[in-house]
């Protein structure tokens, strides 16, 4: 999504790091928020973003990057943007690992609201992914479809896999708009 446009940046081969990430990796990596801000502030289409992109990794605790903002001082767009993000990456299998499904990204994301989530936020999109279309979950979490008809199991287990499905993807600007219009009638009609 353009919230990590500032990825385009990052060498491939730390992008692309199977195993854990050194320190020096991962200062590199988070230079893609400011990285990303630059690009959309240099785009008259998208600068109202640079914002939002620049603080999609911060946290309600003040304890996120790159400039440890807390609380409100986080743009709400940073904060949707954050949530929703975050709901994505467990909730969906990547290739070093299986996805957690939605119930268990959304236990995550409540276990966490407040600390590094806005609670209203993490609300929001609870909300919103509740009226979701279910998702095929057991194929999401083991990273398998079904096999094709006539393929034995056998020739089915040593045929290569492709990269499995986003089920999410054509939904999330969807989410996205949904949780932000959410978030916003929490906002306002909530105390700060």
């Amino acid at each position: 999504m353009l919230h990590d446009i500032g990825k385009l940046a990052i060498p491939d081969q730390i992008l692309g790091k199977t195993g854990p990430l050194t320190d020096d990796e991962f200062d590199i990596i988070k230079t893609h928020t400011m990285i990303g801000e630059e690009l959309a502030l240099g785009s008259p289409a998208i600068k109202d973003l640079a914002p939002a992109i620049r603080g999609h990794h911060e946290r309600m605790d003040g304890r996120g990057y790159p400039d440890g903002l807390a609380g409100q001082q986080i743009p709400l767009a940073s904060r949707i943007i954050a949530a929703c993000d975050a709901f994505d990456a467990m909730a969906n299998p990547r290739q070093y690992r299986a996805g957690l499904g939605s119930h268990r990204a959304t236990e995550v994301l409540c276990e966490h609201a407040g600390t590094q989530w806005d609670p209203r936020v993490v609300d929001a999109l609870i909300r919103v992914v509740a009226r979701r279309p279910p998702i095929d979950e057991a194929r999401i979490l083991t990273n398998r479809g079904p096999r094709p008809p006539g393929l034995p199991a056998r020739a089915a287990a040593e045929r290569p896999r492709p990269s499995p499905p986003r089920p999410h993807a054509e939904l999330q600007p969807k989410v996205l708009a949904g949780v932000a219009r959410a978030a916003m009638e929490s906002q306002l009609s909530l105390p700060s």
